[in-house]
């Protein structure tokens, strides 16, 4: 995990200097797109920390037009269309980036070691056949897409609530001074304001608000209800989130709300699975976590951010767009300002 958040902090430390270096920083940058090129290189820089070999931003985009070629209408979160939907995606001939990274690795003479991230594309190596790639692919996306997606989210809700934006930053810069030319994973040690920020975004808009597919292993009873074995389930953790029988005030912005309370996203508290529970909890977890909270410090810590020029808070709307995954429907401009020169 040390070095793969070492990754994380190199892909965004390499946004921060393009939109520096690039005179990007008086005018209204795409946050998503800012967000998905850093994802991007999480990545590249991890999988170049294990292999050798930096995958290039051309095959990532070729692979996030695959997946999208592949859910136009969402049918890949209902049942019964779920098999249809991995079928096709097996008919897809061109899955170079799999590819790429398999002959990457038996060219280097990849030998598998303890890291799980090496025993994943070992399993690549060993079982190179299309449904393991598509397998693969589709895991690679979500993990660029949904964590870029959940940083577009709290950066709009912090435009939206200047006041905890004030607070969060706040926070940051006590803490760690205004001298830092880089910030790390122990930097995050001590910032809890801003962990409630993005638990409070996982609970008001989870990348994936219906999980994935689950089926059930036997004949169960769920409050009344009889469920056949075999029988397929999609659990909505968007609107378990959004219970006010759980929840005081669901659909307001509100991280303060687990200043003095012990629920987490990780699996435990059901009123909160962003990631899902159990066995089939997001295998991705600990990285998606990484990639947004170091993500955030760096966009919070280094810049302050206002709306583009002829637009107010106002403006700023949680419309919701997809299927599988649900994202920001309007682009998301902001204006950079920066705040420390010492990047």
């Amino acid at each position: 995990m040390h070095q793969t958040l070492g990754a994380v902090r190199l892909a965004y430390r390499s946004r921060i200097a393009h939109l520096v270096k690039s005179g990007m920083i008086d005018n209204a940058v795409q946050v998503f797109d800012e967000m998905r090129r850093s994802s991007y290189r999480v990545f590249s820089v991890d999988y170049n920390r294990f292999i050798g070999v930096l995958v290039k931003d051309s095959r990532f985009e070729l692979a996030e037009g695959i997946y999208r070629d592949m859910t136009p209408m969402g049918f890949s979160l209902i049942p019964f269309t779920y098999s249809r939907f991995i079928s096709g995606l097996c008919k897809v001939k061109n899955f170079d980036l799999i590819d790429a990274l398999m002959r990457d690795m038996e060219a280097l003479g990849y030998v598998p070691d303890i890291w799980a991230f090496n025993i994943y594309l070992d399993l690549l190596c060993r079982e190179r056949k299309v449904g393991f790639a598509v397998q693969t692919f589709c895991c690679m996306v979500r993990r660029v897409n949904t964590s870029a997606i959940t940083m577009i989210w709290t950066m709009t809700e912090l435009i939206r609530n200047p006041h905890i934006m004030k607070k969060v930053q706040h926070e940051i810069r006590t803490t760690l001074g205004d001298k830092k030319e880089r910030l790390t994973a122990d930097d995050l040690n001590h910032l809890h304001y801003l962990k409630h920020v993005i638990k409070e975004t996982f609970r008001l808009h989870p990348a994936a608000p219906l999980l994935l597919p689950r089926e059930t292993m036997s004949d169960i009873k769920i409050q009344g209800y009889d469920i056949p074995k075999k029988s397929q389930m999609m659990i909505n953790v968007y609107s378990i989130a959004r219970d006010p029988k759980v929840w005081s005030n669901p659909d307001e912005f509100n991280p303060d709300r687990f200043i003095e309370s012990s629920v987490d996203y990780k699996g435990l508290n059901f009123e909160l699975l962003p990631f899902g529970s159990g066995r089939r909890i997001c295998p991705g977890m600990n990285m998606g976590i990484a990639t947004v909270e170091l993500g955030l410090l760096n966009l919070l810590y280094f810049f302050d951010w206002a709306v583009s020029e002829g637009k107010t808070i106002k403006d700023m709307d949680v419309e919701e767009t997809g299927s599988l995954i649900i994202s920001k429907k309007s682009t998301l401009e902001l204006v950079p300002l920066l705040y420390n020169l010492n990047i």
